[in-house]
Order: structure tokens, then C-alpha cells, then sequence
């Protein structure tokens, strides 16, 4: 997809009826964006749990607003979108980040958490991403995809 994409903001929640498709059908490229790089979403297909018992990546479709590459992001959790965050740029952060460790830091450790810089935890491994069929024009492409979560940095 190019730069001159005309930007379709979907957000989907899935249903309680989920379903799933397994993460090697994906084409995973850890360098399709780098730490840091600022993003805007496309699509986000987010599951409706916290995710503590399902065990499933969000499958996020993102353009980079620095060379223009449409990349899938899986993210372990449910980060909350709204379909007013397809106005938003966002930046991604790679799993090693700082920030995908301290979100994947289980809350009771981070309440004890003196020095952020000893958050070690590892990013979550799960094996499927929630998938809806009605939607299987996006979320099934061939697109390079990187793990990892989105936020802003100041």
C-alpha cells in the first residue's frame, strides 16, 4: 500500500464468539519498523478480554509516517483503541523496549518497582491473533509484520 492510501480508520471489537488464526501465518519481519517510529493506525482488530486468560495478540494495521510501509503490529493486549484514535500518531516500541516491558510487567511487581531500569519481564509468546471473517479483506494480507505495542513518547 502506498503513501497515498486514502486512510480508512476501522476499529473492530471482537465478539464473544473469537476466533483465531495462528501467528505463523503472519510474516513476521522485526525490522519492518523501528523502535520508536511514528505510526498511524489503519485498522485495529482487538479483542474484548484483558487477555489474562485467552492468551491471543490484537492484530493493528499501521502506516509509518517516516517512509510510508503499511506493517501489521501484533500487541499482546487490548490497548483500549477508539475509532478516534485513527486521527492519532502514535509511535510503536519494539518488545526489548522499556516500554513494552513495563507494560508487560505484571501491576503487582510494578507497585514495588523502585529503579524502572531492573524491568526485565519478557514479552509475552502466544501462538494465535483474534480474527473475525468479516474482515478477512484486511486482516488477511501479506504484509511484514513486527510484535510489539503503540503509545506516545513526549
Amino acid at each position: 500500500m502506498q503513501k497515498s492510501l486514502i486512510i480508512i480508520s476501522l476499529f473492530v471489537l471482537a465478539s464473544c464468539g473469537k476466533r483465531y488464526k495462528s501467528i505463523s501465518e503472519f510474516h513476521i519481519k522485526p525490522t519492518a519498523l523501528k523502535n520508536g517510529e511514528r505510526i498511524k493506525l489503519l485498522f485495529a482488530m482487538v479483542g474484548n478480554t484483558n487477555n489474562q486468560e485467552d492468551k491471543y495478540y490484537n492484530q493493528l494495521i499501521v502506516v509509518s509516517q517516516e517512509g510510508g510501509d503499511t506493517v501489521n503490529i501484533l500487541v499482546p493486549f487490548n490497548q483500549g483503541l477508539t475509532q478516534t484514535d485513527g486521527d492519532k500518531i502514535f509511535n510503536y516500541f519494539s518488545p526489548e523496549s522499556q516500554n513494552a516491558m513495563l507494560v508487560s510487567t505484571d501491576p503487582e511487581k510494578l507497585a514495588t518497582l523502585t529503579n524502572i531500569d531492573s524491568v526485565t519481564t519478557e514479552f509475552p509468546k502466544y501462538k494465535k491473533v483474534v480474527y473475525d471473517n468479516k474482515y478477512e479483506g484486511w486482516l488477511n494480507n501479506n504484509l511484514p509484520t513486527v510484535l510489539g505495542i503503540i503509545g506516545t513518547q513526549n
